[in-house]
């Protein structure tokens, strides 16, 4: 009985090991930037490959590629930069299952807008820390009174 148990987990642990159980996207650089042409290459040949810009956001925006007649690779070159999810259907196996590979997608240079946020960012940092050191060694005149007076204070 137990040998017929560690036989039956030998075969499922084979089968869902299989390189047929194993559908992938290939991608010959993880990292692009946008306008790159990359290379996706499929475990089994694929007749359409949905991308998805800006995954599960309200403003994601949907594009599917046919690749006529199926084949097991393609290239393609992103027109938007952000994360982007490839996906396609593999139903080599019997069943279909759903493949999916996550890639971020670079701008082509320096963003203005993210230089400008950074050093808007930098500005109020240094900023509000330099007045609240002013404001902590800054001598006290004779004419205002103190902000603290231990004096004042009761003994706890």
């Amino acid at each position: 009985m137990i040998r017929m148990r560690l036989i039956y987990l030998l075969l499922i642990l084979l089968i869902a090991g299989s390189p047929e159980a194993r559908a992938s996207i290939e991608v010959s650089n993880h990292s692009p930037e946008v306008g790159e042409t990359i290379t996706l290459t499929f475990s089994a040949p694929v007749d359409s490959l949905t991308v998805t810009y800006r995954p599960n956001s309200s403003v994601s925006k949907t594009e599917v590629l046919v690749n006529n007649p199926p084949a097991t690779s393609m290239e393609w070159a992103s027109k938007e930069p952000g994360l982007v999810s490839l996906s396609y259907l593999d139903r080599s196996g019997g069943d279909a299952q759903s493949v999916r590979q996550d890639l971020s997608i670079r701008f082509e240079g320096l963003s203005g807008s993210g230089l400008a946020v950074m050093l808007f960012a930098g500005i109020i940092l240094f900023g509000g820390a330099t007045m609240a050191f002013r404001t902590l060694f800054q001598e006290q005149d004779e004419g205002r009174p103190e902000v603290f007076d231990p004096e004042e204070m009761p003994d706890t």
